[in-house]
């Protein structure tokens, strides 16, 4: 019943609401009039999705539209001030699956509202193999954006991954991230000085962005813990969560790779091995030598056609495996493909 109380007040997709203007914090009065709260019990509903220490999370109509929205009441003038800069860079650099800011405003309490289009829980139940390709793609997409304009998230977390209407991942959360450089955007700053853009053409450090990775690896870990078995992937869900807990799944990882190839155990079905190498990959202790958004993005489990996943839907995967009786045995058409193996590196 929550979920149906949500999706009454979806409304427009993400990228639909994209196409309405940002408007001024100057009309501070008529915003006050134009977004009204919703009642009581969907403004619990959606403070339930998504709520901050800093921040309160209150859902209203957009009186102006006609369409439903989010109102982020943000305390802390320098965060507000923070979180609007990042959208604006975000919005400027077209970055798919960001967060969307449609207007601010000041509250009537002095807090900075900043308006965003309503979202809905990122559905991760029994999700399809290709399903898990898919989603961890466009959180790629996100982190390869965002790494090419110097910037990271620092807060990926399951919490903070939602969807739009359309069942498209949107990563939410911006107040955190932080900018390699302080060059501002080029709409603000059109002339640059000379050590300002040399900083900002300076190549990215290699280990800047693998915390970011090695986050989303903890994630795309949880929804793949169905597919690989005794690999203690259940850890990755747990709050404790800890480096040496990651360096021991993705220890785990490669010595059932390595068995596989080398015949001492039952192969796994060839797109399910090469969701255990990308792991694998995301959770390698070494910031260096981590793998980077961009080269996930061509990894062959996110590359893979729809075809290679064939007898990896959910519940099909789970019988067999059941039936079989051998926790990650793979059907015996698979089987008899080779995995394509990349080497490390």
């Amino acid at each position: 019943m929550a979920q149906s109380a949500v999706q009454s007040i979806a409304g427009l997709t993400v990228n639909s609401l994209r196409n309405l203007s940002l408007h001024s914090t100057d009309t501070t009065t008529d915003s006050h009039q134009r977004y009204i709260p919703t009642k009581a019990s969907e403004s619990q509903l959606v403070c339930d999705i998504q709520q901050t220490a800093r921040s309160v999370i209150v859902p209203a109509l957009d009186h102006a539209t006609g369409t439903p929205v989010v109102l982020k009441h943000v305390q802390n003038p320098q965060t507000a001030a923070q979180e609007k800069a990042v959208l604006r860079r975000l919005a400027n650099a077209q970055i798919p699956h960001t967060l969307t800011l449609l207007d601010s405003y000041t509250g009537e309490d002095g807090s900075t509202v900043l308006v965003f289009p309503t979202l809905l829980p990122l559905n991760v139940r029994n999700l399809d193999l290709v399903a898990v390709a898919r989603l961890a793609g466009q959180l790629a997409t996100v982190l390869d954006g965002i790494h090419k304009l110097k910037m990271i998230h620092t807060q990926i977390a399951a919490q903070n991954l939602m969807q739009d209407d359309s069942g498209a991942l949107v990563l939410i959360s911006w107040s955190h991230a932080h900018l390699l450089t302080s060059v501002a955007d080029d709409a603000q700053r059109p002339t640059l000085t000379t050590a300002e853009a040399e900083r900002a053409t300076a190549p990215l450090p290699p280990d800047f962005a693998a915390p970011d990775v090695y986050a989303a690896g903890c994630i795309v870990g949880q929804w793949l813990e169905p597919y690989i078995p005794d690999c203690s992937l259940n850890y990755l869900g747990s709050r404790l969560v800890r480096k040496s807990t990651t360096t021991y799944i993705s220890r785990k990882l490669l010595d059932s790779m390595d068995a596989q190839l080398m015949g001492r155990a039952a192969p796994w079905h060839p797109a399910v091995f090469h969701a255990a190498d990308l792991l694998s990959r995301m959770l390698d202790a070494d910031d260096i030598v981590r793998i980077t958004a961009e080269e996930i993005l061509r990894h062959p489990f996110i590359t893979a056609e729809v075809e290679d996943f064939l007898g990896t839907d959910y519940q099909t995967y789970q019988n067999e495996l059941a039936m079989i009786g051998l926790r990650g045995a793979a059907r015996s058409s698979a089987m008899e493909r080779e995995p394509r193996i990349f080497t490390r590196g």
